[in-house]
């Protein structure tokens, strides 16, 4: 369970470690939010009937900027071929390695989602 957990807390360093990490999906989905008003106009009408769908695609793209990390600094270096030989099962490596990235990078990108579709005047229903 300790080598589960210190696994979880690399890949996590990792993911906010070099080259900005999910700040460059961040800033591409606040980039495209904030430049859709100006592609559709600035009426609030067109805007709440877009909203949700803009922000679900953005969401989408900008969760794909940060996958290529995922296994590529551990090819690099050769750690990749250290977690595959250590005892671990490889499904449970890999499930904590997308965990988490999600952590570093899509509980972030989730919540600028919420926010940027109510800033765009996406229904709210509780």
């Amino acid at each position: 369970m300790s080598a589960a957990l210190e696994l979880l807390k690399r890949e996590t360093r990792l993911a906010w470690g070099r080259g900005g990490g999910p700040l460059v999906s961040l800033g591409f989905y606040a980039g495209v939010t904030t430049l859709l008003p100006l592609a559709t106009g600035p009426e609030p009408a067109r805007l709440a009937a877009v909203a949700p769908g803009v922000a679900w695609i953005a969401l989408a793209l900008a969760s794909l900027l940060s996958l290529d990390r995922l296994f590529e600094r551990d090819f690099e270096d050769g750690a990749l071929d250290l977690i595959t030989l250590s005892p671990m099962p490889l499904e449970l490596t890999c499930a904590i390695k997308c965990l988490g990235q999600w952590l570093a990078a899509g509980a972030p990108l989730a919540f600028a989602a919420l926010v940027a579709a109510i800033a765009l005047g996406a229904p709210v229903a509780l």
